[in-house]
């Protein structure tokens, strides 16, 4: 059955790819046709389209990226990367979005870490992990990326204030189409597949990755990666 559901996702992930593209470029185009004399309601309904056809595309690119993991075909590219550059790179990015929520974007990141991996896969798990945490956190609270180097492996780990999350749903969290109080994150736009993303990304570079609990609130999610590739 399990396997059943591998080839499922892989074909009905590749199945979806042309027919979103041409959606999307359907929507593009009345956007773009100025002749049109839409009304406000059309307009709105086609902007709304747009929106959830780069929904779905996401999915669908996200879902791929899984069946490839699942496949063990995902690349695995070992370049050196500054993960301390990295690091601070994302969480200048995201703090536009953190602001945004009135949350606060704190960086702990050691200088000098390097190790050898996908510099793009590890970026968009530094963007998995800070969009998780701020999709948890009340306003007036605090994320912190924290970076450092432990021996022979790198730890990454993300800290929020939220409200944290049960041991039951603990082991649940890496699960596809998981949802932590689904309601939600499904009105914050979630997925439910980024931590799947995240494990499948640490995975290829032979790391772990775990849920802590954040004393006295919160979670911390905690990557664990060897600084030479595997």
């Amino acid at each position: 059955m399990y396997a059943k559901q591998q080839q499922f996702t892989a074909d009905a992930s590749h199945e979806m790819r042309t027919p979103l593209a041409v959606m999307k470029l359907a929507v593009q185009g009345l956007q773009e046709d100025e002749d049109s004399r839409l009304s406000d309601f059309a307009k709105e309904s086609v902007n709304m389209l747009q929106s959830e056809s780069e929904r779905l595309s996401r999915l669908t690119e996200n879902l791929m990226t899984l069946a490839r993991s699942d496949e063990d075909i995902l690349p695995v590219y070992t370049a050196q990367v500054d993960i301390t550059a990295l690091c601070k790179k994302v969480a200048s990015q995201m703090s536009l979005l953190t602001a945004e929520k009135k949350l606060q974007l704190k960086q702990e990141i050691q200088d000098n870490l390097v190790m050898q991996g996908d510099e793009m896969a590890l970026s968009r798990l530094l963007i998995i992990l800070l969009d998780n945490a701020m999709k948890y956190s009340p306003e007036q609270t605090q994320i912190t990326l924290r970076a450092a180097k432990v021996k022979t492996h790198l730890v990454l780990d993300v800290r929020d204030e939220g409200f944290g999350i049960s041991d039951e749903d603990k082991q649940k969290i890496f699960d596809r189409f998981f949802r932590v109080e689904k309601a939600r994150s499904r009105s914050h736009g979630g997925l439910g597949l980024g931590l799947s993303l995240a494990l499948a990304i640490v995975r290829q570079h032979g790391g772990s990755i775990k849920v802590l609990d954040n004393k006295p609130r919160g979670t911390v999610m905690y990557v664990k990666l060897p600084t030479a590739a595997k």
